[in-house]
């Protein structure tokens, strides 16, 4: 298969299995490339140069370690969106690292769902000072390298896979992205959060709008609401609410700074209206001092549990603020 350029300014190649050329490396005049299959240099001594790459995309890319991909991507200086896709390694060995640095970056998604590859660890470390947009879902175990926040990020997605054990190092990573405006984590990864119970969360000063699954001991989430004083927006996904069960939330040692002073709307999702789950919504009620909106979304499977009376008593609970609404989903009039 022949390699296609359009315009000398942008390069596709789906599915094109084999080794790209040198010339590759240094177009000067390519702004966008996306590579699909391929495999990259291999010596680490090959010069690159893309001085206008400003999009790149890599799906299933292979390396024989991520020394090349590192070197791939430090050689693209105006680059600002890149989206990595399951690219796998031959040679992995203990040192081998995943570095992205790069002061133009405001965009970077790393997938890696890619079970066959045989990575067993995915040890990354970000410096992308002006980094805007991170999406990280992951089924490898994460060995982060260094914690410097990125300060100007505003949104970050984190899911990491429940079938794969984690260490510490998940704690410098929420580090990574404590300046996050916005916030979304998986059940997955508040799962394995759970596990480390002799850490402590780091503070978000920024997030506003945080959306967050539940599977997890109850203490992350406290621990989330205490370390986000300035939350505006809370989404809670209660399918998985298994290990919230017995579990009193009045009995806190302290109220989030969050339910007191600045969280005006709270989403639930899939709610059964079981004891426990109605606990939730009952302690998030009273506390929440300027709560302005509170949607619940009722789980679609369990609708023939819930009478009129159930869904009554869901909008009669106790609320601290006044000003507070309750909306059912099926609607259901106060």
């Amino acid at each position: 298969m022949e390699i296609k350029l359009l315009g000398m300014a942008e390069l596709g190649l789906p599915k094109y299995m084999g080794c790209l050329p040198q010339s590759f490396y240094t177009l000067k005049n390519l702004t966008v490339a996306k590579l699909e299959r391929v495999i990259l240099m291999n010596a680490a001594e090959e010069s690159v140069l893309l001085p206008n790459l400003k999009i790149l995309q890599l799906t299933r890319v292979r390396v024989t370690n991520f020394e090349p991909l590192t070197r791939f991507i430090s050689g693209c200086p105006a680059l600002e969106t890149a989206h990595m896709e399951n690219c796998s390694s031959s040679e992995r060995n203990e040192n081998d690292i995943l570095d992205v640095s790069l002061p133009s970056l405001k965009n970077l998604k790393i997938i890696d769902r890619d079970y066959s590859s045989g990575n067993e660890t995915c040890p990354v470390v970000i410096r992308a000072p002006n980094l805007e947009d991170l999406y990280f879902e992951v089924s490898a175990k994460l060995r982060f390298m260094g914690s410097t926040p990125l300060p100007c990020l505003h949104s970050a997605h984190v899911e990491v896979d429940e079938n794969k054990s984690l260490d510490h190092s998940l704690i410098g990573f929420f580090t990574l992205i404590s300046n996050a405006k916005k916030m979304s984590l998986t059940r997955e990864t508040l799962c394995h959060l759970s596990r480390l119970t002799d850490v402590q969360l780091p503070v978000f000063p920024n997030l506003t709008h945080l959306t967050m699954g539940t599977d997890c001991d109850i203490w992350v989430l406290h621990s989330l609401l205490n370390s986000a004083t300035k939350l505006h927006s809370l989404v809670i996904d209660l399918e998985y609410c298994h290990d919230l069960m017995n579990w009193d939330w009045r009995q806190a040692d302290s109220r989030p700074e969050c339910l007191l002073s600045s969280l005006e709307e709270i989403v639930i999702e899939n709610l059964v209206a079981g004891e426990d789950e109605m606990s939730i919504v009952a302690y998030l009620l009273e506390t929440g001092a300027v709560l302005k909106k509170v949607k619940v979304h009722l789980n679609v499977n369990y609708l023939y549990m819930l009478g009129r009376e159930s869904r009554g008593s869901l909008l009669k609970l106790s609320r601290r603020s006044r000003a507070c609404k309750v909306e059912l989903f099926p609607h259901e009039e106060e």
